[in-house]
């Protein structure tokens, strides 16, 4: 019996929407980069009690006129960051930076009170850019709040595919160590090598028989085990890109009342 050679999408995965836009704030450290020749590139966030964000990254610094101590220096008098706790250099123009600053009114605060999960984040020309999966019944009043903090350009919305999904699942720190404790071994091994060998692709590079012989296992068993392991990825980011969104939002409804 011949088993299925693409996967069949899941009707959960139609309740979310991938979607990328570029964003730039009216006034935050990201836009005052434009007159300087770098990029930023987040590799993580974290909100300390609503006050304010630790933010880490790679900073790509080209610019002559000034040093990145310099331009850190620079935005903390100006009061967009409040403090610079790492600057290490990692090549000859890459540093590794990690700074607090404000957290309220700022596109990371719409993202947690509307469940948003992020993809990629990037800073070029004082722009950011944003790639991110979003219940899509939350995503006009995302979209909608963000507007409130600035400009939105070239924005992008579609259905996300498994292959979508999964790359969410390897790209965003905190969710993959969520698949770890989704997963069981096998529905994990099954489905990292079904994506290695392009199962998930538009064009379907490789069908079920082909990761049972390569993993020496049953085909039928492998079937089981992607779809119920894919099941679980995309009930955890239904989860955490519709529902989480809504505890804050009465919590801060009832709060102002």
């Amino acid at each position: 019996m011949q088993h299925m050679q693409s996967f069949t999408p899941i009707s959960q995965i139609r309740t979310l929407r991938l979607l990328a836009f570029r964003f730039r704030h009216r006034m935050d450290w990201t836009k005052l980069t434009k007159p300087y020749t770098c990029s930023f590139q987040s590799l993580g966030w974290y909100p300390f009690k609503g006050e304010f964000n630790y933010e880490i990254g790679l900073l790509r610094w080209s610019e002559r006129r000034l040093t990145p101590l310099e331009f850190f220096e620079k935005m903390i008098g100006r009061g967009v960051i409040y403090s610079l706790e790492q600057l290490e250099q990692v090549t000859k123009n890459t540093y590794l930076v990690g700074f607090t600053g404000p957290y309220a009114n700022t596109l990371r605060e719409k993202i947690l009170e509307y469940g948003v999960g992020v993809y990629t984040s990037n800073v070029r020309d004082g722009t950011q850019e944003w790639t991110m999966v979003i219940h899509k019944t939350l995503e006009r009043g995302f979209l909608d709040a963000i507007r409130e903090l600035g400009c939105l350009y070239d924005q992008t919305s579609k259905t996300p595919s498994a292959q979508d999904i999964y790359d969410f699942m390897l790209l965003d720190a905190s969710a993959m160590k969520s698949l770890t404790f989704l997963l069981s071994d096998r529905e994990y091994d099954y489905i990292l090598r079904a994506r290695q060998l392009g199962y998930f692709e538009q064009r379907h590079n490789a069908r079920v028989e082909d990761i049972a012989r390569i993993l020496g296992r049953n085909p039928s068993t492998v079937n089981r085990g992607i779809r119920s392991g894919i099941n679980k990825i995309v009930s955890y980011i239904t989860t955490i890109s519709g529902q989480a969104g809504h505890p804050y939002r009465q919590t801060q409804k009832e709060a102002s009342t």
